[in-house]
């Protein structure tokens, strides 16, 4: 009686045991599973800019739309608030977050400004009128009126947009390309337009060259001249 209780007992124990290793063994790959997803998942940090009324979210390589418009906005009104002599706060203001593949240009074009302001005596003031900012290519448009302010007060006022590309590098916004040009947004279907012009245009130089024994008596600009960057003029 007394071994068959201690086989029946001897039985259930190593059932329990063997039970308590095979919940141990799915607990430890539940906890390396979970482990590994948060080692290798990008977190989402929500942040709630002053310059916004909703959140936005950022990962390590992506932003909203909300953020980009908020940094594109940012960007306009910097640069487009310029005197001869904020030249080095407006370096300082954006270097950290410039390209390196733009950088030297992008500062060789702000000493550019700053001279032919000096030479000019004017100052130039910005006032955004639309944001906008276009998903399959990743820019940001801010258009506005920009106001060249003369010597003695006088103002010239134009439609100004820039044209912005802002990457996401590890949580950081990176400006890796930058337009600034008269009048509105060369949205992509007004790029396509501009291409279409430019060939239609093309087509009619050949055409009338066509009878030339020299070849094109002229050249035309390429669409990428037409829209390239026109530098911080006024």
């Amino acid at each position: 009686m007394n071994l068959q209780r201690l086989l029946t007992s001897w039985q259930g124990l190593r059932m329990a045991v063997f039970s308590l290793a095979a919940l141990t063994a799915v607990l430890t790959a539940a906890n390396l599973a979970l482990a590994l997803g948060l080692l290798f998942r990008d977190e989402t940090v929500v942040l709630v800019p002053p310059v916004l009324d909703s959140r936005v979210s950022i990962t390590r390589r992506q932003a909203d739309e909300g953020l980009l418009k908020s940094w594109g906005l940012y960007l306009a009104q910097l640069l487009g608030n310029a005197t001869p002599g904020n030249t080095e706060f407006l370096k300082e203001s954006v270097a950290p977050i410039l390209s390196p593949r733009v950088f030297g240009e992008f500062m060789t074009a702000l000493n550019t400004q700053a001279e032919e302001m000096r030479f000019d005596r004017v100052s130039l003031r910005f006032e955004p009128r639309l944001v906008q900012y276009e998903k399959s290519s990743g820019l940001v448009f801010v258009t506005g009126q920009s106001v060249a302010v003369g010597p003695g007060g006088d103002e010239r006022r134009k439609e100004r947009t820039y044209e912005f590309l802002i990457e996401i590098q590890n949580y950081m916004p990176l400006l890796s390309r930058m337009d600034t040009y008269q009048g509105s947004a060369r949205t992509a279907k007004v790029r396509e337009k501009l291409r279409a012009r430019e060939n239609r245009r093309s087509r009619r130089e050949a055409e009338r060259a066509s009878g030339n024994p020299g070849g094109l008596t002229g050249s035309s600009n390429s669409f990428n001249d037409e829209i390239r960057n026109s530098g911080y003029d006024y």
